[in-house]
């Protein structure tokens, strides 16, 4: 039987240990005396708080002390280890009581509205499959939209081939084939699409821009369309902008708190750069509109250079860049900076003279938020290096610079524990004794995919006094790093570590996410 050290003095401890055997000198606690810290609380995803039935009690000198509902579970502490970076001290406590921690403690979780839904993919593809019989443009194009919306996704996708149009929905961040439409559908379909959003319905052979509003599925939906000829005829791509236009918070993001911490720190300061990074479609834009949700628009004088608009903000100045009206992104910054601003964000630095600009407003006492493509956090300093810009004003201008990319989460109507194989697992740095790890199968509810919905993973780089130095002074980014790790900063693979030991996605799609 364990030794154990009985607080309050209860004696039933050793009535609920018995069935355990084992060495482990283990703190038993009946009852907490006084609320739990919320910051200790943070330490924990609260997910897997809630999912292992397990609570953060305290914190000292790197170490936690957990409460765990069951002696067995002393086994499994790598996994809060691993999501923590922090050792771990094993508290046993009843389970009533832990469960009435989490509910007092965590704000109660509510479904997602779309995750009420059964799935409705196949009855989508079904509908469009009858409405196709009918072969009226206008119908075609309307149900192909509608179903989009009712499946959640993102973009549509018109790919002409030899003998049919395919018809393609992005969902979760893939692509997957819906149904193929006859080549005599073709023109009608193309054409409907090219009068909604004012193309030139002659010209087939230039690539073509535009947008249109429609009222389907009960919503509105506001679209941007974009063609290209390709060899067997034109492909147009749909891009639903700013759906529902929200903008979500940094956690609802994914964002672990102690980074979201990071995040209020810059948005307190007056001043200073905020860099996004990461690959095409890896919610850059998102994460800025989260950054700007949390500013004071009636104190701040707040301007944004975007191509396009993608969230409408109240209160917020938005300007969407057109070079065909000589609005470049270069001289609509020269102009902005004219305007008295507090806050400024810009879509994406594309070149070197709006970087320069871009930095220069940092410096000289403006809040500066945009986006990079860069692999992750650190390469940041190496591209405006590369762009020109002086490793003094890199330093005195940039304060935080976050990468990020997105996994699909597990569907949890059908999610189940399964074993990663080891290589996975050392490519993660998790060690097995980190599980249980849980993948989804396939259901109705997620389209047979296993995933629903998707998280982030970020990586937040804060530079601090001793960092500027460095930046200063010239030295590699790969010591820059080394300086980083020590101060606990969590990469993105460490964060995808971290999401797999909790439940929330698989080891595959973590490394599929971030390419390694």
């Amino acid at each position: 039987m364990p030794r154990v050290s009985i607080q309050k003095g209860f004696s039933g401890a050793e009535k609920y240990l018995s069935a355990s055997g084992g060495n482990h000198d283990v703190e038993y606690v009946e009852k907490l005396s006084e609320q739990p810290d919320p910051s200790v609380v943070e330490l924990i995803p609260a997910e897997a708080i809630r999912d292992f039935n397990v609570f953060p009690l305290s914190c000292q000198n790197d170490t936690i002390r957990l409460a765990l509902s069951n002696p067995d579970q002393i086994a499994t502490l790598d996994k809060y280890r691993v999501l923590s970076s922090m050792d771990v001290i094993p508290v046993l406590m009843p389970a009533d009581e832990i469960k009435a921690l989490i509910e007092r403690t965590l704000s109660r979780e509510t479904k997602k509205a779309a995750e009420q839904q059964a799935g409705v993919l196949a009855n989508e593809v079904e509908k469009l499959r009858s409405v196709l019989a009918r072969k009226a443009p206008v119908e075609v194009v309307n149900s192909i939209i509608a179903a989009a919306v009712k499946t959640r996704a993102t973009d549509i996708h018109f790919d002409p081939q030899e003998e049919a149009l395919r018809v393609r929905y992005r969902i979760d961040g893939i692509l997957y084939d819906i149904i193929s439409l006859p080549r005599n559908v073709e023109p009608g379909v193309i054409s409907r699409l090219k009068i909604l959003c004012n193309m030139d319905i002659t010209n087939t052979r230039t690539p073509q821009d535009g947008h249109f509003t429609i009222d389907v599925a009960d919503r509105t939906s506001d679209l941007r369309v974009a063609t290209v000829p390709t060899y067997f005829g034109e492909k147009l791509v749909l891009r639903f902008i700013g759906r529902g236009n929200i903008v979500k918070g940094l956690g609802e993001l994914g964002m672990d708190p102690a980074d979201q911490k990071a995040i209020e720190r810059f948005i307190k300061r007056k001043g200073g750069m905020l860099l996004v990074t990461g690959p095409m479609g890896s919610g850059k834009t998102t994460t800025l509109y989260g950054v700007l949700n949390r500013l004071n628009v009636l104190t701040e004088n707040i301007v944004t250079i975007e191509d396009p608009v993608e969230f409408q903000l109240s209160g917020v100045n938005q300007i969407q860049v057109n070079p065909l009206s000589d609005l470049g992104y270069t001289r609509v910054l020269r102009g902005a900076l004219r305007l008295d601003i507090d806050t400024l964000m810009v879509g994406e630095i594309r070149d070197d003279e709006s970087a320069h600009i871009a930095v220069r407003a940092a410096v000289t006492g403006h809040r500066v938020l945009s986006t990079m493509h860069t692999n992750n956090a650190l390469e940041t300093i190496t591209a405006m290096r590369h762009m020109g810009i002086k490793s003094f004003m890199i330093a005195s201008g940039l304060n935080v610079v976050i990468a990020q990319r997105l996994v699909r989460t597990n569907c949890n109507h059908c999610k189940e524990q399964y074993d990663p194989s080891k290589e996975l697992l050392d490519e993660l740095k998790l060690p097995e004794s980190a599980g249980p790890f849980f993948r989804s199968k396939g259901c109705p509810h997620c389209n047979e995919t296993g995933f629903f919905g998707r998280s982030g993973l970020f990586e937040v780089l804060k530079v601090d006094e001793e960092m500027r130095s460095r930046i200063t002074a010239g030295v590699p980014v790969d010591e820059i790093a080394r300086m980083a790790a020590d101060r606990k900063m969590k990469f993105i693979l460490e964060r995808g570590a971290q999401k797999v030991a909790t439940g929330i996605t698989t080891a595959e799609e973590v490394l599929r996410a971030v390419g390694a």
